[in-house]
C-alpha cells in the first residue's frame, strides 16, 4: 500500500481556468515522488518534448539512489513499446514529461496499462485525472502546488495520503 506523506512536486498543467502553469523541475519531480511513494527506487519517465528535462531528471534521480529509466516518443502510437519495456524493466511509478498531445492521444492505453499492471501513471494535467489516471501532479501559475487526484482509481490503487498532504489533495471529477 502506497502512503503518500507530504507533497511538494509539481508538473505542467493548463488549469481549468485557462492559465498557463509551469512545469516543475527535475529537483522538484524527483523531491515529489520521494514523499508520495516513498519505497520506490526505479522510476520511469517518457518524454515527448522535454528530453534536456528528462535526462537531468535521470542524471540527478541517479545521485540521490534513483533508478530512472526514460524513454522518448514523438507520435502516441510508440507510447506502447517504451511502456513495455519500462514495465519490464521493473519500474513501480511512470512520469509523463511533455507539453503536447502526443500523451493526450495515448491515454486510452496508459490507463489500461496503468491499471493491469499496478503501475501509477502521473500525468501532468488535471484532464488526464479526468480520463483515468490516478493523479497529477500540478503546480499553478501562482505557483501553489496540489495533487489532482481521481479518489476512486486512488482507492482502487491503495493510495492513501498522509496529513502533510491532505491539504494539498485536490478531487477532479
Amino acid at each position: 500500500m502506497l502512503n503518500l506523506k507530504a507533497w511538494i512536486v509539481g508538473i505542467f498543467l493548463l488549469l481549468a481556468t485557462g492559465v498557463l502553469a509551469e512545469q516543475a523541475t527535475p529537483q522538484e519531480i524527483l523531491l515529489g515522488i520521494r514523499y508520495l511513494f516513498p519505497e520506490v527506487s526505479k522510476i520511469g519517465v517518457i518524454y515527448s518534448s522535454q528530453k534536456e528535462k528528462a535526462y537531468k531528471l535521470q542524471d540527478l534521480g541517479t545521485e540521490r539512489g534513483y533508478e530512472v529509466l526514460i524513454g522518448a516518443v514523438r507520435k502516441a502510437k510508440k507510447i506502447k513499446g517504451v511502456y513495455n519495456g519500462m514495465y519490464q524493466a521493473g519500474i513501480k511509478v511512470l512520469v509523463l514529461l511533455g507539453t503536447d498531445a502526443v500523451f493526450d492521444e495515448a491515454l486510452p492505453f496508459l490507463v489500461r496499462a496503468s491499471r493491469r499492471d499496478f503501475i501509477p501513471v502521473i500525468g501532468f494535467k488535471d484532464e488526464h485525472v479526468r480520463k483515468g489516471l490516478p493523479l497529477a501532479i500540478v503546480r499553478s501559475s501562482d505557483g501553489k502546488w496540489y495533487i489532482a487526484v481521481n479518489e476512486r482509481i486512488c482507492k482502487k490503487f491503495g493510495i492513501k495520503f498522509g496529513e502533510k498532504a491532505r491539504p494539498l489533495v485536490r478531487p477532479v471529477k
